[in-house]
């Protein structure tokens, strides 16, 4: 084994057996029982020099002298700078209890050391260890990590043994901390230390496999937080045991052990995902938003700090004092953060935020404790991390399997209010369609009706045409006739724009002839109040596509309104011009009278079906429909209608239609025949002359009319 370090020590020649009398006499420790023994304060010390002493340099008297007792060290020890140890120890354990073979364990902090004793032949032997030397270099390896040699220690023989070690890592020189513990229970010790760690090391990886598969069967970022938390808790107790060296040390860093240490870095990621966790499991955004943000600058801050720890380990040679800085530093700041975040938390009364307290509460214990280790004690242990690492995660495991039952509830509610609303929305559907089919029966019924009511009204018009006596009680017979056919024919179209069968029959002509026609069959009436009625056109002519039938209902009922609601030596206006509307012609159509107004509360509702606005005024003589069918009708041709008022001072209609010019134009003669058209009012007079009227019909074709009521045929 001493020729494997050919280069570190010179020669493998192997030392000559010194005098007796060349080894001075020196404080023995005894070993009297099978325990762990702290053989510190029995360790001697000497520096080495710059060229470096052999064995057999130190076994001359002149350097034994000058080996120095480590509570009695003159000087401090320094890194970088080679040491020579001294250990005397004597077996005097009972026969029964006997045991020949130990295991010397030196601290971690020599980087290269080599150990010598002598064999059985009395020549001495170097053993290689150190913690930046690689495992196979090491003649006892148990394990991959720690400074391991063992020995024999014949019963009631002392024993002397010699070391050289060096401390490479800067600013942190080597320690003299040694123990001597039997082989049986160095092995019973490792193996219970080992069988924890994989205890541990298992329990959390199943936890991690159960978290991993959560998140993808629930797809709840929380699980996954949790697993990356978990993962990195499990590297870095690997880590820290030992173990993760143990299982990648044939594969990684075989020959560089010290980067091993770079797996510190679990530390932060641990952290970050802790953080992260915290964050999602009590979706801080919207519970504490400003302690959210804070909690996303302390994960994005792991980051530089993990960057500045590696910088530091390669620049410092993977000196923990001072690479551990960020890193102590790191785990300081959340500790402080997480213990200032319970009260805030605690105080939003969140049944979550109380496993989330808990655990802070743990992890943090365990993390001072573990500062505390790393700070003032002199053997460092992570073992305070471990436990309430622990209990922090059974509790973060409990208060996951509590917010999924709280999901899984508010997922249930959530699903019989949404069948709730469903039942409702069907009953409303169904509510719905039930007052649309009876709204279509009552459309049918409505046009059917109207329908029957035509033909006995066309009847009586018939009959008394034929009276020739009783010209006063004809007159009025005829005039209540043909008000109740308009009627009738209102109550058809507003069902037919109901039920969607109202069609449009357009002709392109002059539509001022047509309004001035329109306008004159009022004059009758309007002499008979003492009103006057004017019609008046800005353009000679607008020529236009229009429904002379349409046309006719909205004017009519415009100037009936007009007239009805406008006292003696009133005035109407109907005034027709062109217009532009966003560039589009329009025809305006404006009714003015100086009649008795509309309120302001009622003048929104003027335009409802069977709405009156004033009827116990009028004697209840509207029905409340002629402005509902203008609107119905102005907007079916792609119109719309507006209407101002002033109560005492009359009223404002004005009706916008597009002018178009699609359709065909219509026969010279068309605007007369609409006269004899029956929704106008009757003026007692005829409007033609009776022979041109038979002239013009006898120019006519034969028309054949069937009927089937015999009441119309008589």
């Amino acid at each position: 084994m001493l020729c494997l370090l050919l280069p570190l020590l010179g020669s493998c020649q192997p030392a000559a057996p010194p005098a007796p009398k060349a080894e001075p006499a020196a404080p023995i420790f005894v070993l009297e029982r099978g325990i762990n023994y702290r053989l510190q304060s029995y360790v001697q010390i000497l520096t080495d020099t710059s060229t470096g002493y052999a064995i057999e340099d130190i076994l001359q008297p002149r350097l034994q002298e000058r080996f120095v007792a480590y509570p009695d060290l003159p000087f401090d020890i320094q890194s970088n700078q080679p040491y020579w140890g001294k250990l005397q120890l004597e077996n005097r354990l009972p026969d029964a209890e006997a045991h020949l073979e130990w295991v010397l364990n030196f601290s971690g902090t020599f980087t290269q050391i080599e150990i010598f004793t002598k064999d059985r032949a009395g020549n001495w032997v170097a053993e290689a260890s150190g913690s930046f030397l690689p495992p196979h270099r090491k003649k006892f390896a148990p394990t991959r990590t720690g400074n391991w040699v063992k020995v024999v220690l014949p019963l009631h023989e002392p024993v002397t043994i010699y070391f050289r070690g060096i401390g490479e890592r800067l600013a942190l020189p080597p320690s003299f901390h040694a123990y001597a513990l039997p082989i049986t229970l160095y092995y019973d010790t490792l193996v219970s230390a080992k069988a924890g760690s994989a205890l541990f090391t298992g329990l959390l990886l199943m936890m991690l496999l159960y978290s991993f598969i959560k998140f993808f069967i629930v797809r709840d970022r929380s699980y996954l937080h949790y697993s990356g938390y978990l993962l990195t808790v499990a590297a870095y107790a690997a880590y820290t045991s030992g173990d993760l060296e143990d299982w990648l040390g044939g594969l990684v860093f075989a020959d560089r052990p010290a980067y091993y240490s770079l797996f510190k870095i679990t530390l932060f990621l641990g952290v970050m995902y802790w953080l992260a966790f915290i964050r999602s499991f009590l979706d801080l955004e919207h519970l504490l938003p400003k302690w959210d943000r804070y909690f996303r600058y302390l994960i994005w801050l792991g980051l530089p700090l993990m960057m500045a720890f590696i910088f530091l380990a390669f620049r410092y040679n993977f000196s923990y004092v001072i690479d551990d800085r960020p890193t102590m530093f790191y785990i300081a700041l959340v500790t402080i953060s997480g213990f200032l975040f319970i009260y805030p938390l605690y105080r939003t009364k969140d049944p979550k935020g109380y496993f989330i307290v808990a655990g802070i509460a743990v992890i943090c214990l365990g993390l001072l404790l573990t500062l505390y280790s790393r700070i003032y004690q002199t053997t460092y242990t992570v073992d305070y991390f471990k436990v309430c690492a622990f209990i922090e995660i059974l509790i973060f495991s409990i208060g996951l399997a509590y917010r999924q039952r709280k999901q899984e509830e508010a997922g249930r509610q959530a699903d019989f209010a949404l069948q709730e609303s469903r039942l409702a929305q069907e009953k409303k559907q169904l509510e719905a369609d039930r007052l649309q089919e009876l709204n279509a029966f009552k459309t049918r019924f409505y046009t059917n009706i109207t329908h029957e009511f035509r033909t006995p009204l066309t009847v009586i018009m018939g009959m008394a045409e034929q009276i020739k006596n009783h010209p006063q009680e004809k007159k009025l017979i005829q005039r209540n006739s043909e008000s109740l056919l308009r009627l009738i024919n209102q109550l058809l179209d507003l069902s037919k724009l109901e039920s969607g069968s109202l069609t449009l029959n357009p002709v392109h002509r002059d539509i001022n002839l047509y309004l001035q026609y329109l306008t004159e069959s009022f004059y009758s009436t309007a002499q008979q109040k003492g009103i006057r009625l004017v019609f008046h056109s800005e353009a000679r002519e607008i020529w236009m596509d229009y429904d002379e039938e349409k046309i006719q209902q909205i004017v009519y009922n415009l100037l009936s309104n007009a007239l009805k609601f406008t006292d003696e030596m009133g005035q109407i206006i109907l005034h027709a011009s062109e217009v532009l509307l966003e560039g589009q012609p329009f025809l305006r159509l404006k009714v003015k009278d100086t009649g008795r107004g509309i309120p302001a509360e009622d003048l929104h509702r003027v335009f409802e079906r069977f709405y009156q606005s004033h009827p116990a005024e009028d004697g209840g003589g509207g029905t409340g429909i002629g402005l509902s069918l203008v609107k119905e009708l102005t907007e079916f041709m792609g119109g719309r209608i507006e209407v101002a008022s002033e109560p005492g001072f009359g009223t404002e209609f004005k009706i916008y239609l597009p002018i178009t010019a699609h359709a065909p134009a219509a026969a010279p003669d068309a605007p007369q025949a609409a006269a004899r058209a029956p929704f106008l009012p009757s003026t007692g007079a005829d409007t033609f002359d009776q022979a041109h009227e038979e002239a013009l019909n006898a120019e006519l074709p034969v028309l054949l009319i069937i009927e089937d009521n015999p009441d119309i045929i008589t």
